[in-house]
């Protein structure tokens, strides 16, 4: 059997302030630009398939105009003057159109506008769906990076805290004459070497720190120090092989 390993985050009662990787990933494909922009392109490319489909649908059109004339103008057709009965005179004429159209038979045109757009629309969905799984798994590595570069960076303090009693040891072996120079040399050269490591391992945090609020979209400082909940890898789900298939044959 085959076991699925799927990332879990382990939050206590105390923990429950601390940010999870489930909501780090949330925050981030909720806010970062990638993804904002992918989402957009797919909501265009749903109304143009809109827009190709309404092809099928009746136009109707409705156009209206007002006009104000400074002078009595006539405001209905002229075809003849009567002088028993002259035209109406106005300054203001009003007109009015209403129109429909639909078309039967295009040879295809407007069939083929709609599968391309559908066509664009589709492959707008997956570009969204695959800027959400990168976005996923760098906002993941980001956040696993943090927890590992802080756990690198405690064990650094240990270290050099051991070391720095080890010197201090060691120069108090030397005052009391029962050691060797050579030994106090030698444990301030590990301790200082061990201060080197502590100030790298410090600069990888704050590089790991500056990553993850930058894909969740919030300022260094509060994710700087911030309480981060432990993720670890719990088996969810377990896959059996599939059997092996053999045939025979009779001869």
């Amino acid at each position: 059997m085959i076991p699925i390993l799927l990332f879990s985050a382990v939050l206590a009662t105390q923990d429950t302030a601390r940010l999870t990787v489930a909501a780090a990933i949330d925050r981030a494909l909720a806010t970062h630009p990638a993804v904002a922009v992918a989402r957009a392109q797919r909501d265009v490319a749903t109304a143009e398939t809109g827009q190709a489909r309404a092809a099928w649908l009746p136009a109707v059109s409705l156009d209206g105009a007002v006009n104000r004339f400074e002078q009595p103008m006539v405001v209905y057709p002229l075809h003849s003057l009567d002088l028993r009965n002259p035209p109406l005179f106005d300054r203001s004429l009003s007109q009015a159109s209403v129109g429909a159209a639909y078309t039967l038979f295009d040879f295809g045109a407007r069939s083929a506008r709609v599968k391309s757009a559908e066509a664009q629309r589709d492959a707008a969905t997956a570009m969204l769906g695959a800027a959400e799984q990168q976005l996923v798994a760098r906002t993941a590595g980001a956040y696993l990076r943090v927890l590992t570069t802080r756990g690198v960076l405690a064990a650094e303090d240990q270290r050099l805290a051991a070391l720095a009693a080890e010197a201090r040891r060691a120069r108090e072996r030397l005052a009391a004459g029962k050691s060797a120079r050579l030994d106090t040399l030698r444990a301030e050269a590990e301790l200082a070497t061990a201060r080197a490591d502590r100030l790298a391992s410090a600069a990888k945090v704050d590089i790991a720190e500056h990553e993850l609020a930058r894909f969740i979209g919030v300022p260094f400082d509060k994710v700087h120090g911030a309480p981060l909940a432990a993720v670890r890898l719990t088996p969810a789900a377990s896959v059996k092989p599939a059997p092996m298939q053999t045939s025979a044959s009779a001869t």
